[in-house]
């Protein structure tokens, strides 16, 4: 998740030996592909299962076969994230447009962007850039209409919130 949630453009799988320290063993594979514009981290969990399976397949097969690569990692590159929470559901509307439409993606399906209208919280499942600009506070409406609530971030800019759920709604 947290390679859409950093606006990644690219992610992918790898198969590893064993190593007595976390994700430290020595790679056998990997299996990268581009993350789609505007696809959620649920989407993307859906590809990358079915990337991983081939993957392992082959590894297996190598592993079985005595023909297993190992490339030992680079330790220099390793990045850690922390686990994801509802904590982290409330949009932030100081950010810049790209910033809160990769969270809106990065958070589904769990524990889903969210946003305060009133007393209410709705959960914001589809969002996208606009070219309005605003001189409004972050976090002000500046529009509503058939084809979504338009909020104002940061910049000046904007970011039109398209689909939402209501507090106790499916």
């Amino acid at each position: 998740q947290w390679a859409v949630l950093n606006g990644d453009k690219v992610t992918g799988v790898s198969t590893m030996y064993l190593a007595s320290e976390m994700d430290t063993g020595d790679v056998i594979y990997t299996a990268e592909t581009e993350i789609g514009e505007f696809e959620t981290s649920g989407e993307l969990f859906d590809r990358l299962m079915v990337m991983g399976a081939e993957l392992l397949h082959k590894t297996l097969t190598d592993i079985k076969a005595g023909t297993a690569p190992r490339t030992p990692q680079n330790h220099a590159d390793a990045s850690y994230v922390t686990m994801l929470d509802k904590s982290l559901s409330p949009i932030d509307w100081s950010k810049m447009p790209r910033e809160i439409v990769k969270w809106v993606y990065g958070l589904q399906p769990w524990p889903v962007a969210t946003m305060q209208l009133g007393s209410d919280t709705f959960k914001v499942y589809a969002a996208a850039y606009t070219e309005t600009k605003t001189d409004k506070a972050p976090g002000s409406i500046v529009s509503a209409g058939k084809n979504g609530i338009e909020i104002a971030c940061a910049g000046g800019q904007t970011v039109l919130i398209t689909e939402l759920q209501a507090p106790g709604k499916k």
